[in-house]
């Protein structure tokens, strides 16, 4: 019995050391097996997914073990789940095939870091927001990645594409940009010294858009708050006037019931006398966007 207790130990020490061994294998060659993540760049406490992906040979499940911190965690399976650390807080992860003569292993490390996009301009912009609005179309901005690994202080290189097609700026860590006339996607791509991919990520501009209201409007002087959907006549001839806010195009189409009135003195106020049936619709619009192909508007309902 004594004499039996050395090869137990020595048994489980070659087991327990294994992912440390087998890395010293390698991967065949002419086999290219890697450790694929989703999300790609996790971001700190998310859950996330592991995938053992191998080309030029077959994995069978059950020849696949899995380490994390050099800790067995489960074996028999091509995927895992796991939940992040903290920025910065790195977690490594091995996969063991042992599958033919000589077992291998493919290695990745996890390390969390956040990749935030602001916008600076003279409309406040919030980092927690992920799609940036308030900003006109056409208006200059500067857009400034922060990329937040912990303490881990490093040189970095960004490249910034606006839209799809173009092939992107080399830039620092701020670009000037124009707001565009749509919504488009902002991306940009992190590498190091090295030229090593460290995070990508994007967030979408939409430009502001008019804010179009109608006021009842008597004496000279609009009320305080604009009509909501409904009103109903105080009088037998009633004005309104047209607010336009955010808007290039500053000169409203009135429509009654969907017929345009046209010849007004003053565009922005419309008269209207004894109306003929018991409901009717008033809208504004404007045209705004690419070449004035998108529309703004706004309807309320005139009931007697």
């Amino acid at each position: 019995m004594i004499q039996s207790l050395p090869l137990l130990l020595i048994s489980t020490c070659v087991f327990a050391c294994m992912p440390f061994f087998v890395a010293a294998q390698g991967i065949p060659q002419g086999v290219n097996i890697s450790i694929t993540s989703n999300p790609k760049f996790p971001e700190p406490f998310t859950p996330t997914k592991l995938t053992l992906e191998a080309f030029g040979t077959a994995v069978l499940d059950e020849h696949i073990s899995w380490y994390i911190d050099g800790e067995p965690y489960i074996s028999g399976t091509r995927s895992i789940s796991l939940t992040t650390k903290g920025v910065g807080e790195s977690t490594h992860v091995s996969a063991v095939v042992s599958q033919g003569a000589l077992p291998f292993s493919v290695e990745k490390t996890i390390t969390p870091s956040v990749l935030t996009i602001l916008l600076e301009t003279s409309v406040p912009s919030s980092p927690f927001i992920k799609e940036k609005m308030g900003i006109p179309a056409e208006t200059p901005f500067m857009a400034i990645a922060h990329l937040d690994q912990g303490k881990k202080t490093t040189a970095y290189s960004y490249r910034w594409e606006l839209g799809q097609g173009n092939a992107g700026t080399i830039s620092g860590q701020r670009v000037s940009l124009n707001m565009p006339l749509y919504e488009t996607l902002l991306s940009v791509t992190v590498t190091d010294e090295q030229g090593t991919l460290v995070h990508q990520g994007g967030t979408r501009l939409i430009p502001q858009t008019p804010h179009l209201s109608i006021y009842p409007y008597m004496n000279g002087v609009a009320s305080h708050f604009p009509i909501s959907n409904t009103y109903i006549p105080l009088r037998d001839t009633e004005t309104f006037l047209a607010s336009i806010r955010h808007g290039s195009q500053s000169i409203p189409k009135w429509f009654l019931s969907g017929t345009a009135l046209t010849n007004l003195e003053n565009p922005h106020l419309l008269t209207l006398g004894q109306l003929l049936t018991a409901q009717a619709s008033l809208r504004i619009e404007i045209p705004y966007g690419p070449f004035n192909t998108l529309t703004a508007q706004k309807s309320i309902t005139i009931t007697q």
